[in-house]
């Protein structure tokens, strides 16, 4: 990646992976970065589980930061395998991560803490002296204009300044909503509906407007206090139970063992969204149709002390740039594709490498609207392309007894088949795996550059006429 010849001051709402690996590629192009981040130092030291998952496409990208390669190496877990249980553990599909094909996508696939994974990108941006990062940093106020400074304001008053504001704050973007807000008010005298609200328009993200979900985590050191569970504790797979309306996911991540529930619908009184650094007791995890889960869910449940429950409202943005050109949306802030599931962090680092790479070729402030014009034309589809493959498995996860469910079930029963004599099946293999290798073979570097290729010369004649 090249260095602007123009350096920006960028401000980056939010601290978290989106937040760092966008200050991080930033920084590294050779622009001031201040990172704003809401959580406090005494709540930043806290050791908060949860896990990451880090398929392929992030991997290689996430191989810019020093030493992320030894993280996901010694601290992750490396991934051999997915399969499909119903509730009852009943194992209904399997899929094997053939070594040929990982080596062809360039990478493995990586379950890692997330806290060791955010401790590490974050020491790396304090490297950078054109980095800093403020924690304790409430948004409360966001103001831009096409000539004026980018102003960010605290809840206590506090004023930051700069060119352009990234918003990496979250599923609660205020960033986000500053743009939608703005959005309503060009809109005013229009009879067009707020298309930057989350009403999704036609097709499978049209069916889910709110995602309820749950993280926990058990230490593998007290899972080994357990029979049953031993062979959890140096387990590869990664294992999807499907239940009635919700589904629980499971697999190791490095020292602990990560659960997440995600719900197709509302149904509990109780559901909830709290700040990633609160939690509520992990007995609020199974209820209702829950219940029928294997007794082996429940007792892994049984050992993690707290949950983190979530709400995601579903918003699905025709743009990730304010109407001013001087804000932009990355990570879950921008995307719809569920936060419990494969590609939402790695959304945010392409994000974060796509924004940096384009504004590495910056000479004059004049490109800037050009600069996130692009922005908007490679990341958008490829959102709703990971979006829509996320929610239509969340779906299939979640039938409910009947024709619908056997036919999924039959489907997934024929991957057994398949894995019992491979060279017996090899198309219906290849088809097995082509969704898939799709999504994660997917190369941001690659992306960005053949943008570069079709309009960079037009970008730059904006530079030179400036």
């Amino acid at each position: 990646m090249e260095n602007s010849l123009l350096p920006l001051k960028f401000i980056v709402v939010g601290g978290s992976v989106a937040g760092l690996a966008a200050a991080y590629t930033l920084g590294k192009a050779g622009h001031q970065v201040v990172i704003l981040e809401a959580a406090t130092e005494a709540q930043l030291g806290i050791r908060h589980e949860g896990g990451i998952r880090v398929p392929p496409n992030m991997a290689r990208l996430m191989r810019e930061f020093p030493g992320v390669a030894d993280i996901l190496e010694e601290r992750g877990t490396k991934l051999t395998a997915l399969e499909f249980r119903t509730e009852s553990s009943k194992i209904e599909g399997a899929m094997t991560l053939d070594p040929q094909i990982m080596s062809d996508l360039g990478s493995e696939f990586y379950l890692v803490p997330y806290y060791d994974y955010c401790i590490h990108c974050r020491m790396h941006c304090a490297t950078l002296p054109n980095i800093s990062f403020h924690s304790g940093f409430k948004v409360r106020q966001i103001q831009t204009s096409k000539d004026g400074p980018s102003v960010v304001i605290s809840s206590k008053g506090d004023r930051v300044e700069g060119d352009i504001i990234v918003g990496a704050d979250g599923r609660n973007s205020v960033v986000r909503e500053f743009m939608m807000h703005q959005t309503r008010e060009n809109e005013q005298d229009e009879d067009d509906d707020d298309s930057s609200s989350n009403s999704t328009g036609p097709g499978v993200l049209a069916l889910v407007r709110d995602i309820p979900g749950a993280t926990l985590s058990i230490k593998i050191s007290d899972m080994m206090q357990h029979e049953e569970l031993t062979t959890l504790t140096t387990s590869t797979t990664f294992t999807v139970w499907m239940g009635d309306g919700d589904s629980i996911t499971g697999g190791r991540h490095g020292d602990v063992y990560v659960l997440g529930l995600t719900k197709s619908k509302l149904s509990d009184a109780g559901d909830s969204d709290l700040d990633w650094h609160d939690s509520t007791p992990s007995s609020n995890f199974l209820r209702g149709t829950r219940t029928n889960y294997d007794p082996l869910v429940r007792k892994l449940v049984s050992l993690a002390d707290r949950a983190h429950p979530t709400m995601q409202v579903m918003y699905q943005l025709d743009n990730y740039v304010d109407v001013n050109e001087r804000a932009v949306l990355v990570g879950d802030a921008a995307h719809c594709s569920p936060i419990h599931a494969t590609y939402n962090t790695a959304l945010a680092c392409e994000d974060a490498y796509t924004l940096a790479t384009l504004f590495s070729h910056l000479v004059s402030r004049s490109q800037i609207p050009s600069l996130l014009k692009g922005y908007n034309e490679l990341r958008l589809p490829r959102s709703k392309t990971c979006a829509t493959s996320e929610i239509t498995s969340m779906l299939n996860n979640q039938l409910p007894p009947g024709d619908h469910r056997a036919l999924r079930n039959q489907g997934l029963n024929h991957t057994l088949t398949m894995a019992k004599a491979p060279d017996e099946h090899v198309e219906d293999l290849a088809a097995l795996w082509q969704a898939w290798i799709t999504l994660t073979n997917y190369d941001a570097k690659d992306a960005v550059d053949e943008w570069w290729l079709d309009w960079g010369r037009h970008i730059q004649a904006l530079g030179d006429n400036a």
